[in-house]
């Protein structure tokens, strides 16, 4: 395969002892990415030392700590590459992630973008290890036209697993910058209202868990709190979209009947 022009940006907020592993997976891709950002987002703690050894391969970003869709924006204004991977600064690609998605994008230019399953992983956060828990499970028969609708029951897709193409991402919007936490929930939502997509089979990253906190520094998620911080942020996404939803978009696209707006 042609080596696609890819970037990749990630955004980064206190995670100085996981973020190496994170990078190391992005640099060890079997189809490696033409560019990769890393934001900065105001981290307190000793990130940039972190981040030395990789300073002549990324482009390296810094900023007010304002949360993860801001730093995302942030380094969405830089990007240069026809396809856009965001990936978070705590988990762990899947060497063949890349060359697995652009596979299938670059066979497939009606498809506006590709997502995948993960394994969830566990570790405490003074550590580089971890050990698995178990696959995602998402149903393998999902039809195309009713991945919305299955999208909006559960957020199975995440943007670690998905590669877009710049253009689908520059068409749908930046990131809401008020969303601490779901951002990739609410645009994955836009992508699929917009764009036609397909599943890679199996998982292609490992998604970590573990206690250390999420959010910004004055909207702290503490990992046991987790469930019920993150309430407002799903109020957010779907009180207004259940006020703007067309109904035809609740019915499978096959449906022919009578359709009321």
């Amino acid at each position: 395969m042609e080596r696609p022009n890819v970037s990749v940006v990630m955004p980064t907020y206190n995670r100085a002892e996981l973020i190496r592993d994170s990078l190391d997976s992005v640099f060890s891709q079997t189809l490696p990415p033409t560019q990769v950002i890393v934001v900065n987002d105001g981290s307190t703690d000793n990130t940039r030392e972190a981040l030395a050894p990789y300073m002549t391969r990324i482009e390296y970003l810094e900023q007010p700590n304002g949360g993860r869709a801001r730093a995302l924006n942030t380094g969405f204004a830089r990007v240069s590459g026809d396809y856009l991977w965001t990936f978070d600064d705590d988990d762990i690609a899947f060497p063949d992630l890349l060359e697995r998605h652009l596979k299938v994008l670059e066979a497939n230019p009606h498809l506006g973008f590709t997502y995948s399953s993960h394994i969830r992983v566990q570790s405490r956060p003074d550590e580089r290890g971890f050990k698995v828990i178990g696959p995602q499970n998402i149903p393998d028969d999902i039809p195309e036209e009713e991945l919305l609708l299955r999208l909006m029951e559960n957020a199975f897709m995440n943007n670690q697993g998905m590669v877009v193409r710049t253009s689908c991402y520059r068409q749908v919007g930046l990131f809401d910058p008020e969303l601490i936490r779901c951002q990739d929930y609410e645009i994955g939502i836009r992508l699929v209202r917009t764009f036609r997509c397909a599943r890679i089979k199996g998982p292609t990253f490992y998604l970590r868990v573990h206690t250390g906190t999420r959010g910004t520094a004055t909207y702290v998620i503490p990992h046991k709190l987790h469930r019920q911080k993150i309430q407002p942020f799903y109020d957010r996404i779907f009180l207004p979209l259940r006020k703007t939803l067309p109904l035809r978009e609740y019915l499978p696209r096959s449906f022919d009947g009578p359709r009321a707006d």
